[in-house]
């Protein structure tokens, strides 16, 4: 019997049916079948009775409602809609004061409860439940700007200015502030205005608040009063905090008001504190590890320094592509030169954020800066300029103590003290640079004898012979080489001091005996001195 039933549920034609019935085509038979819906009968009321009667059923289903579910606020807002439309106001605000006392923090019950006093004329109610929720939710803006669109509809300006005050007292963001003088400007009192955005400014010390007041002022053909406004931002937000659009906004207006010296100084200015000032601060606090900026980084991490320099760049390259527009139409070509420089400036300054140790990028930032002077006296805002360029570069150590990656290196040396010296004209400085040189070389595993050798030649001229010596017998006590001893018997030689060349290479050939020239060049000496036994 079981085979019998497992053999019967068994499918004796797999073979696919010619006409196949699709989901499409099953629910289209459905809603055929299905029947339609009946409505519900229409109740008319014959008489007062069955008024109530209706009435006090939907009341008890109100309440019951409200009963069991308490905290669905739709429940409450239906049920006070219902006394609304049965004239009943006095049960309808019963029943908002009670869903009060569920949810009072709830903006949509006091909007709600507003409207009904609105729609049924009672202003005074309406402005009781305003007052109410501002003074429990001020920081609710909706509730605050429909109470004044409810006195602007009025006519009551005055009402709607005295909440506009009481409203400020809470310094609200800024679109409140913007709201306030714009019902102020529509109803023409100016000064009103201006007086709005003064507070406004006091309120929200920032750039888009001062842009605002100044624009502002600008449309009130005010140009004096806008200038002090951009200025005024500068002096209280201080020009390290202000973004490159508020300079650019600044200069555009002085430029509208056809003020392009104004305008040209504003970005050169702008550019000057994106590309140079701060930047430089960062930058050199990475790579010398100054005591300045040790105790930034107590609040700033390297990553932070690093973020603002990548914005500070930005922010130069758009200011100079605005500078840039500005000079081809109202520059003339040494303007125009000015700005080709800042570009370069600009281009050194993103070469060394990406790579500090690259000391051809500085030989050339150095070159630019030094051509910018070129057969000019520089000045000693020029002169403090480029020492801080090699302070910066100076302040980048190779990674490794090994001769070879410090060969570049210390050229950047003794470009700085030639500087000092030719172009300076102070030599006591170059002498200094080039102390501190022989100070930063690691001696004990090389040493550079043209450092040396320069440093000497520095203390002859300034007339520190002794000096001189004292150097160079330094240089051959620390790491002695060939070329220092050469120089130093060169240097003797144009002196007169025999006695001084022959224990110099006395010294020398007991140094390094095996090498044959220096024996030839010490009995060419003796030849010289008539010490022809010696020389043999």
């Amino acid at each position: 019997m079981n085979l019998d039933k497992k053999k019967g549920s068994q499918v004796q034609n797999k073979t696919p049916a010619p006409i196949q019935i699709t989901a499409e085509q099953l629910i289209v038979k459905t809603k055929e079948r299905q029947e339609r819906d009946v409505a519900p009968p229409k109740q008319t009321m014959l008489d007062e009775d069955e008024l109530l009667e209706y009435r006090v059923r939907r009341r008890k289903e109100f309440e019951d409602k409200v009963r069991l579910k308490r905290f669905k606020i739709g429940m409450w807002l239906q049920y006070a809609k219902f006394e609304e439309e049965q004239m009943d106001f006095q049960r309808s605000r019963s029943i908002f004061e009670r869903v009060l006392q569920v949810d009072e923090k709830n903006p949509t019950i006091w909007i709600k409860y507003a409207e009904m006093e609105i729609k049924n004329g009672s202003i005074n109610h309406a402005r009781n439940i305003y007052e109410r929720v501002t003074t429990l939710l001020p920081r609710l803006d909706v509730m605050w700007y429909t109470y004044i669109s409810m006195e602007l509809r009025l006519g009551q300006i005055d009402r709607a200015r005295q909440i506009y005050k009481r409203w400020m007292t809470y310094s609200p963001d800024a679109n409140a502030w913007k709201s306030y003088a714009r019902m102020e400007m529509k109803y023409g009192d100016k000064q009103n205005a201006k007086d709005v955005y003064e507070q406004f400014v006091r309120c929200h010390p920032t750039i888009d608040t001062y842009q605002r007041y100044a624009h502002w002022a600008e449309k009130q053909l005010s140009v004096v009063d806008a200038r002090s406004i951009y200025e005024r931002a500068v002096v209280d937000l201080g020009q390290f905090a202000i973004d490159e659009g508020f300079y650019m906004s600044f200069a555009e207006f002085e430029e509208r008001n056809k003020q392009i010296e104004r305008a040209r100084a504003i970005y050169r200015h702008a550019l000057a504190i994106f590309q140079g000032e701060e930047n430089e601060q960062l930058i050199e606090g990475q790579q010398s590890g100054s005591s300045l900026v040790k105790t930034s980084l107590i609040g700033k991490g390297v990553q932070q320094q690093q973020q603002q320099i990548q914005s500070n760049t930005a922010s130069a390259q758009r200011i100079f592509a605005k500078l840039s527009a500005f000079e081809k139409q109202y520059g003339d070509r040494e303007t125009i030169e000015d700005v080709v420089i800042a570009k370069h400036k600009a281009q050194y300054e993103d070469q060394i954020m990406k790579d500090r140790l690259n000391y051809d990028n500085w030989f050339d930032y150095i070159a630019m800066t030094e051509d910018a002077i070129e057969g000019l006296v520089p000045t000693e805002k020029e002169k403090e300029k480029i020492r801080d360029l090699y302070e910066r570069a100076i302040a980048c150590l190779p990674p490794a103590e090994e001769k070879q990656l410090w060969r570049r290196y210390i050229y950047l040396w003794i470009k700085y003290a030639l500087f000092e010296e030719l172009e300076c004209k102070d030599q006591p400085q170059a002498h200094t640079v080039l102390s501190e040189c022989i100070e930063r070389i690691p001696h004990k595993l090389f040493t550079f004898g043209k450092i040396w050798v320069l440093k000497a030649k520095l203390e002859i001229r300034m007339g520190r012979i002794s000096d001189a010596r004292k150097t160079l017998g330094r240089a051959l006590g620390l790491h002695p080489k060939v070329s220092i001893y050469n120089k130093y018997i060169a240097i003797e030689k144009e002196i007169g001091e025999q006695d001084r060349i022959q224990k110099l290479f006395e010294s020398l050939v007991k140094w390094r005996p095996q090498r044959v020239s220096s024996w030839i060049d010490y009995s060419e000496f003796e030849v010289e001195r008539g010490e022809y036994e010696r020389a043999r």
